[in-house]
């Protein structure tokens, strides 16, 4: 009796098994999941909306206070105190700012951050872009609160916030595949025009902040509009992280990397045209306050924000179109 011997596939060999009946057909085209949808962001997202809608609500409703007058800075001069509400300790020209930001963050950013957790549930790459988006807004304002307004009562909310916000942002920009993402831009995706863009808004930022910090140094002063402040916050964030930002993005679209470009980028831009409805409503209320404000500097203020923040919208909706997002799995 003579037994048969089945000789081993060479190695590196593929074979063939055909289908059963019940196996599932899987389309050629499958779309491959963009975005790992992380429970830990959703939550953090959640936090951050309830912390929000306690901070900027205090900063709107509560009036009157006990703060004097005027008070005398650690340089010697006397500045007029806003005197009112939560921000009462913050200087006439500062206070009615925050006050301005808070109503900008109830009427359009929550909502925006609400829609936007929404869509990053049911695992939409441009739900993922969108809470991305809010998720830094609120970084940097309540960064700014942090380390810039006079410290009152909700201080350690402002803590909270950065810390929840911070968190979740890296958490929702960790779930995006920018491969996928790279690979779903459509030929519109304005890629070159968007890093135009963030250079030209880099330089502009660094002609005005590193200038007015500049023009100090050399008169050997303090900057204008100091007031009770120690130092300048807001020059020192501007300069030293978004900045550093728009160059790092636009050098990776330049290069061609649109995933990580896109996913950097997208943020960026919400980011300056939300500027434009921010410096509206904090000249409102500054005007509002009865602070004495040029008409040239009011006008040259806001224009130029409103300028680059109707720029930054277009191709912000540019970039919104240019990605091809397949339906949600049951939905044609």
């Amino acid at each position: 009796m003579t037994r048969r011997h089945r000789h081993p596939e060479p190695r590196g060999s593929t074979q063939t098994v055909p289908p059963r009946p019940d196996d599932p057909v899987v389309p050629r085209d499958a779309a491959v999941p963009a975005v790992t949808t992380s429970r830990a962001a959703v939550r953090l997202a959640m936090i951050v909306a309830v912390l929000v809608a306690f901070a900027a609500g205090v900063g709107l409703t509560w009036s009157g206070g006990d703060a004097p007058e005027t008070a005398t800075t650690i340089r010697g001069e006397v500045v007029e105190l806003y005197g009112s509400g939560l921000y009462r300790h913050d200087s006439l020209h500062v206070g009615p700012v925050h006050r301005g930001t808070d109503a900008v963050a109830v009427l359009l950013w929550l909502p925006l951050l609400g829609y936007a957790t929404a869509r990053y549930r049911r695992g939409s790459v441009r739900g993922a872009l969108l809470l991305a988006s809010s998720l830094l807004w609120f970084l940097y304002l309540y960064l700014s609160l942090a380390l810039g307004a006079a410290y009152n009562e909700l201080f350690l909310v402002y803590v909270a916030l950065v810390a929840a916000a911070g968190t979740a942002l890296a958490l929702v920009l960790r779930s995006v595949d920018t491969q996928w993402l790279a690979n779903q831009l459509s030929v519109r995706f304005p890629a070159r025009g968007i890093a135009a863009f963030l250079l030209i808004t880099s330089s502009a930022t660094l002609l005005l902040w590193g200038g007015l910090a500049t023009s100090a140094l050399i008169q050997g002063g303090p900057p204008a509009h100091l007031g009770l402040a120690t130092t300048t916050v807001e020059e020192a964030l501007s300069l030293g992280i978004l900045v550093p930002a728009f160059l790092c993005t636009a050098i990776a679209l330049r290069r061609g990397d649109t995933g990580l470009g896109t996913l950097l980028g997208f943020p960026l831009l919400v980011l300056v045209a939300g500027l434009a409805p921010v410096v509206t409503a904090q000249t409102v209320a500054q005007l509002l306050a009865g602070v004495t404000l040029e008409p040239a500097e009011v006008a040259g203020l806001v224009a130029s924000w409103v300028v680059l923040g109707v720029i930054a919208l277009s191709f912000v909706v540019r970039a919104w179109r240019a990605i091809d997002e397949p339906a949600p799995p049951g939905r044609r």
